[in-house]
């Protein structure tokens, strides 16, 4: 009994023998020349693949130029979302944090009780001298770490901020 490869249609046995070892090929859609035995190929090799150059995004599934995609660090590899999907990614991250600090702060301001728009919410160290990060700059970091940062502040409307600091 043999499978017939989803991509090329050639027919391919059950199982095999490689490196002296017998390998069951029965879970396999694709044969072994379109699919290599320990590839870890996890892309559908049904669908069409872009060009040269060029790589479908993940979220929204266009083909564009590699130049759309942003660099991975410290790898010789782009991220799987265009950039304009991955900063859509991260404006919703942003704003799912801030909507975390928020709910543990309170989501109103402490002076004057505006509580309307997150977005004009604003975080107030009352001692500048004991910041020991931004929390508009984290993204990525414990949130224990950062209730305890959370715990120095006060929640003010923007309208109250920009007052605190223009009488400082």
């Amino acid at each position: 009994m043999s499978l017939t490869c989803l991509k090329c249609g050639s027919r391919f046995p059950l199982s095999i023998t490689i490196d002296g070892k017998k390998r069951n090929l029965s879970k396999r859609k694709f044969c072994l020349n379109c699919s290599p035995f320990g590839s870890l190929n996890r892309k559908d090799l049904t669908l069409p693949q872009p060009p040269p150059g060029f790589r479908q995004c993940g979220r929204c599934h266009e083909v564009l130029p590699i130049s759309q995609f942003y660099p991975r660090k410290g790898r010789n590899d782009t991220l799987p979302y265009c950039a304009s999907c991955e900063q859509k990614r991260a404006f919703l991250q942003a704003r799912k944090f801030k909507q975390m600090c928020l709910d543990y702060k309170g989501a109103y301001c402490s002076r004057c009780g505006y509580d309307r728009c997150p977005g004009a919410l604003d975080f107030h160290h009352l001692d500048a001298s004991q910041k020991e990060l931004q929390i508009n700059k984290v993204r990525s970091m414990d949130f224990e770490r950062v209730k305890a940062e959370l715990d120095k502040c006060i929640v003010l409307c923007a309208n109250c901020h920009r007052e605190e600091h223009y009488y400082e």
